[in-house]
């Protein structure tokens, strides 16, 4: 356990450079696919790199024996994801949803959601829960690529030249975001998973924070919904999937089941409501969502929550 104020800046530091390689990342991958004409690729790129913050701290800190840091950053992250980052721009100004999205996605992420709950009910993703989720994944990124035709052309490879010292990067960010965070917790007393689900999840989606707020200001909204989505889907699907693999994670009872679970389950089902609706997200509604993630917080940081 370090010093708190070392831990925290090394959390702060590892976020910085986990962000600021990821962001390029997905930079790179995009042009180069874009430059092809690969639009199926362009869509794999985003839906995975996009990713890249809760992949890097899910699997090192699953491989350093804290699988409750793993679920807890995905979990915090989607659950964040789809109340305040598609909340929050709607406040700001409110936006109309393709059919696609609110038919296709909005019903994956709730599929997903009931996916790993029901593999969770028994307090253990094992390994094989995790290929469980990594092969229902297929056929959601079937039909993404099946729904979308690009002309093929040539991959400009000098464009990828940095990623893997970008790579390197962003594993040096994400091991300081893990070390801090979990010093972060020893010192303060709270429990790994309470603190992956708030700092490390609302960490972890500050890009598309940051990507709804700009969206929203410019009434250019699509690009967002189809990435909190098709990032979601994947870090349920894959990112868990792929965590479960290296290792089995315990699903505590009070935090995880719960708590958390049922709250992403709760907010996939309440955005996909919402868009249903009238196919757009009004200010109101914006504001529900704002406040049903601070009813979440409560409820998370309530005593009762951190128990094992």
């Amino acid at each position: 356990m370090y010093p708190l104020p070392v831990s925290a800046a090394m959390f702060a530091g590892g976020l910085a450079i986990l962000l600021y390689s990821s962001e390029k990342l997905v930079s790179l991958f995009g042009k180069a696919a874009k430059g092809a004409g690969l639009l199926a690729a362009v869509i794999l790129v985003m839906s995975t790199l996009g990713s890249m913050p809760e992949l890097g701290v899910s699997l090192l800190s699953t491989l350093s024996g804290h699988g409750a840091v793993a679920l807890g950053t995905i979990l915090g992250s989607n659950i964040f994801t789809l109340l305040v980052v598609l909340g929050a721009p709607a406040i700001i100004r409110p936006y109309r949803i393709r059919v696609i999205a609110e038919e296709r996605d909005s019903s994956w992420m709730i599929f997903s959601s009931a996916l790993l709950l029901l593999l969770s009910v028994d307090g253990t993703l094992s390994r094989t829960d995790g290929l469980i989720l990594i092969a229902a994944y297929v056929p959601y990124m079937h039909l993404v690529v099946s729904s979308r035709k690009g002309e093929r052309g040539r991959v400009r490879w000098r464009i990828l030249l940095p990623a893997p010292v970008l790579v390197a990067l962003a594993l040096l960010g994400a091991e300081g975001v893990v070390r801090g965070g979990v010093s972060i917790a020893e010192s303060l007393g709270v429990p790994e998973s309470v603190l992956s689900l708030i700092m490390f999840g609302i960490g972890s989606s500050l890009p598309e924070t940051v990507f709804g707020i700009l969206s929203a200001r410019k009434g250019e909204t699509e690009a967002l919904l189809g990435d909190v989505f098709g990032t979601n889907i994947y870090t349920v699907l894959v990112i868990t999937g792929v965590c479960a693999l290296v290792s089995p994670i315990r699903v505590s009872e009070g935090v995880f089941m719960g708590r958390a679970i049922p709250a992403m389950l709760f907010a996939s089902a309440l955005t996909h409501v919402l868009i249903a609706n009238d196919r757009r997200i009004s200010r109101l509604e914006g504001v529900i969502m704002i406040v049903a993630y601070a009813l979440f917080l409560y409820l998370l940081i309530w005593p009762s929550a951190w128990t094992p």
